[in-house]
């Protein structure tokens, strides 16, 4: 045995933010088990992992050596199913669903990297929930022969009107017509890369590596250009299947060499001579099947052989083949300049890089600061370049190449896309309270717009929502988006948007943008988990906020203010997230310090309006005779009803001199449900911070008498 050596690399779901201190258990691969899901009861024991690490403040393991086979099993066709060895890897993070990867393929001398991006945890998504994936044999062991009318075409009247390099590509995970196969949205290179990793073997010669990649991309965009599935109604570009198209595994380790070359070569491709389409470039094993195109195996030992990737390319396509480059990159914020960017270097481009770094560096911080951002490249733009480098695996050289630039590019992309659904760059007008309008099949306008918006944005976060076209016209893709978060969230899964469907959207998206983004200045989540051992003025605002809310609730002991994170404020924590429904595992993460900092504004928004002595109005004759709504109202709720609820709260707590004191704007806030929570500590019942049929009925007949016979 030789060894291979494995990364992990946790970040945020669609957004570039590193998650520190995420934990990560690795294990020999239990070959009977390689097709299963993950189980609980028998893959969640630390014990049954042979090691374990945490990812550093860049959201990055250190590189753990891990046993590979001989190299020697990679060259030959009888031995391909050898190459590899195999290892599951569970990763798990205080405030975010788990993420267990079954069968990451190890191969000799060679470093790979499992990009891991957790969805953080929301209230009401279930708490044992594991996000599973499976890896399958790599396609060099065996690639079935594609179905011939799939096998590409000449330009068919639906053609784009040039060749892009698409910022990302829709993947349908299984074959064009499974109906039920998940879809997923990428970034190009990603998928690029995930596709060398899953097709060919990276041990081979890198000559054979960049013909296949090169065979890979054009494959890719000849399906986007030609729209081949779009033209055929389909609502994704390309599928996962070798049948049709190329492998795509969801959720595999990518390997260093192979994500070097892509980086180098992304944007470069096939074309016959004389034509401007990308070539679908077919291509097959050629052990197992055959086809007429480059074969797998066979481009390695022309390698071998000393042939060129040029030289292998024509070997099968002709020679009539040739690699064409384009510049024109979509949505990258601004085309690659065309020269490297170095030290001395001045203009617009650098200005527009340092910009883009300065924004990278607030998730970032390890990047040093450019303290004067004049579009002229200096010794710290230069520093800023390396470390910026280091982080994401390029090479340090302090120059901003084409590999560099685009990565920034994509960087701060990610950074900046989280907060489109609030307030960073969206032209989308997302109204304060969700719209009355019930929405369906053959809707269209602004509301079908606003909805394909929320669920774009969410399916970043949960793959079981299939992304939308936003383009306002309620169609079938995004009926099936509606119903994949129905279905994610407990919802009826009618497909249609009501009053309930609306409500849940409002509340998951809001939910996630407040773990996420936090309320501001120094309130804002510093980014990382805050544990034993942990010092700083985080942990002390912490304990100055705790002890605000143990003090006014006198439920929770009091603990010494500091800025020490010690054992004490451990148990304190754990008693904290134990009476508020988090898990109670003495961890400040995103969801605990949104919690104890709302709780801590809360407190200070009723003792202000105490003392203001606030006139609050009295409830009027008529609220005892309203009936209960028939739905529960809870957090994201809005409407008349709410209304009523916060204006029994307030009677109430005007009654017994302090209490809610809310605002009574029918919107069931986390001031709301804090206050709701209050009532329900007070009644001795389970604190919920919801509002159902039987607590209805209480507060309104309380609110409404003094006699203290409302149960």
């Amino acid at each position: 045995m030789t060894d291979g050596y494995f990364v992990v690399r946790t970040g945020i779901y669609n957004d570039a933010s590193p998650i520190s201190g995420a934990r990560i258990y690795i294990r020999k691969s239990r070959d009977e088990a390689l097709s299963g899901q993950y189980n609980p009861e028998t893959d969640v024991s630390e014990k049954s992992y042979d090691y374990y690490t945490v990812t550093d403040e860049n959201g990055k393991s250190s590189p753990i050596r891990l046993d590979a086979p001989s190299v020697e099993y990679s060259f030959g066709e009888g031995s391909a199913d050898k190459a590899y060895s195999r290892f599951d890897v569970l990763v798990e993070a205080s405030d975010f669903v788990p993420v267990f990867v079954r069968g990451v393929q190890i191969f000799p001398n060679l470093q790979s990297e499992l990009p891991i991006n957790l969805e953080p945890y929301v209230s009401t998504f279930p708490r044992n929930f594991v996000q599973s994936y499976s890896i399958p044999q790599n396609a060099a062991v065996s690639t079935p022969e594609r179905t011939p009318e799939y096998s590409g075409s000449t330009i068919t009247p639906d053609v784009l009107s040039e060749v892009v390099i698409p910022s990302t590509i829709v993947v349908h995970l299984g074959t064009p017509s499974d109906t039920t196969a998940q879809n997923v949205t990428v970034p190009f290179t990603d998928y690029v890369k995930n596709v060398a990793s899953s097709e060919i073997f990276p041990t081979w010669n890198e000559e054979a590596i960049r013909a296949n990649i090169y065979a890979q991309i054009s494959l890719a965009l000849n399906r986007i250009y030609t729209e081949w599935y779009a033209a055929r109604g389909y609502p994704f570009q390309i599928t996962n299947s070798t049948q049709f198209d190329q492998a795509f595994v969801n959720g595999r380790n990518i390997y260093d060499n192979i994500s070097r070359i892509v980086d180098e070569i992304f944007n470069t491709y096939l074309r016959k001579d004389g034509n401007y389409e990308p070539f679908f470039a077919q291509y097959c094993d050629g052990i197992r099947t055959t086809c007429n195109g480059m074969s797998q195996w066979g481009s390695q030992s022309l390698a071998e052989r000393g042939y060129t990737a040029t030289e292998i390319l024509k070997n099968y396509y002709g020679d009539t083949i040739e690699l064409a480059t384009t510049d024109n990159i979509r949505d990258a914020p601004v085309s690659y300049p065309g020269t490297p960017l170095r030290l001395g270097s001045v203009g617009r481009d650098v200005l527009e890089m340092q910009i883009q770094l300065d924004r990278i560096r607030e998730d970032y911080p390890l990047i040093p600061e450019i303290t004067r951002l004049n579009g002229r490249f200096g010794s710290e733009t230069e520093s800023a370049v390396r470390v910026f480098q280091d982080i994401f695996d390029l090479s340090t050289d302090g120059i901003v190449g084409k590999a560099t630039w685009y990565k920034i590019s994509r960087i701060y992309s990610a950074v900046t896309r989280l907060g489109e659904i609030t307030s960073e760059g969206t032209e989308t007008f997302i109204p304060e309270n969700p719209p009355d309008e019930v929405l369906y099949k053959g809707s269209s306008g602004d509301n079908v717009r606003l909805v394909q918006f929320i669920l774009e944005y969410l399916s970043f976060f949960y793959p079981t929502i299939p992304v939308p076209t936003v383009d306002g016209y309620f169609g079938s893709g995004t009926e099936g988006s509606v119903i994949g978060f129905q279905k994610t969230f407990g919802l009826e899964a009618d497909g249609k948007v009501g009053e309930t469907t609306w409500d849940a959207l409002y509340a998951v998206s809001g939910e996630i943008n407040r773990a996420i983004k936090g309320t501001g200045d120094e309130q804002k989540y510093p980014g990382t988990p805050l544990r034993v051992g942990d010092s700083g003025r985080g942990v002390e605002l912490m304990k100055i906020y705790y002890n605000k809310i143990a003090a006014y609730y006198g439920e929770l002991p009091t603990v010494t203010v500091n800025d020490i994170f010690d054992s004490e404020f451990e148990s304190a924590i754990k008693d904290f997230q134990q009476r508020y429904n988090l898990d109670p595992d003495g961890i400040i993460g995103a969801l605990t310090w949104t919690r104890i900092v709302e709780i801590a504004n809360f407190i200070d928004n009723t003792e202000r309006r105490q003392s203001e002595r606030a006139e609050l109005p009295a409830f009027a004759d008529s609220v005892p005779s309203v009936e209960y709504p028939g739905v529960t109202l809870k957090r994201g709720s809005n409407g008349r009803h709410v209304k009523y609820i916060q204006n029994a709260l307030n009677v109430i707590s005007k009654r017994n001199g302090k209490g809610a004191y809310l605002p009574v704007n029918g919107e069931f806030d986390s001031e709301t449900e804090l206050a709701v929570m209050s009532y329900q500590k007070s009644k001795g019942l389970a604190r919920s911070g919801a509002v159902d049929k039987a607590l209805w009925n209480r507060l309104i007949c309380e609110a409404d008498s003094d006699n203290g016979l409302c149960l």
